[in-house]
């Protein structure tokens, strides 16, 4: 197939699969999404279709630093979780825990430590 024709089948498939839309605003409202996108870092267009797709799937839109410290808390809680099932399955050898309340402890602090963190950023995000 020659590049024209695969340039006009891909063309025909893309309007098909994907619509464009065009939004008009007045100069306050563009305004005030231009700082929402600056401050989201990214372009306004980008950022109304990522507000359209949370709305959609009724999930929050996270400020870049906050999605970023979300990620690395991610990664802790899994490494902790692995370190837990290693401890189970080293427990489960031996047949006894060690030192099953200070695991317990240190699960209850990492709650706690994860709400505080979520709470402060949220509450911080809604001025």
């Amino acid at each position: 197939m020659n590049k024209k024709i695969y340039q006009k089948e891909y063309q025909k498939n893309y309007t098909k699969t994907n619509k464009r839309v065009s939004l008009v605003f007045n100069e306050k409202e563009y305004k005030k999404l231009l700082k929402l996108s600056e401050k989201y870092k990214t372009k306004p267009a980008t950022f109304l279709k990522k507000t359209f797709t949370s709305f959609v799937k009724k999930e929050p839109i996270l400020p870049p630093k906050l999605e970023k410290d979300i990620k690395g808390l991610t990664f802790l809680v899994s490494n902790i979780a692995n370190n837990v099932n290693q401890m189970a399955f080293y427990s489960h050898t031996l047949r006894m825990m060690r030192d099953e309340q200070g695991l317990l402890l240190e699960l209850q602090k990492l709650e706690k430590s994860v709400k505080e963190f979520i709470l402060k950023n949220y509450k911080s995000n809604q001025d």
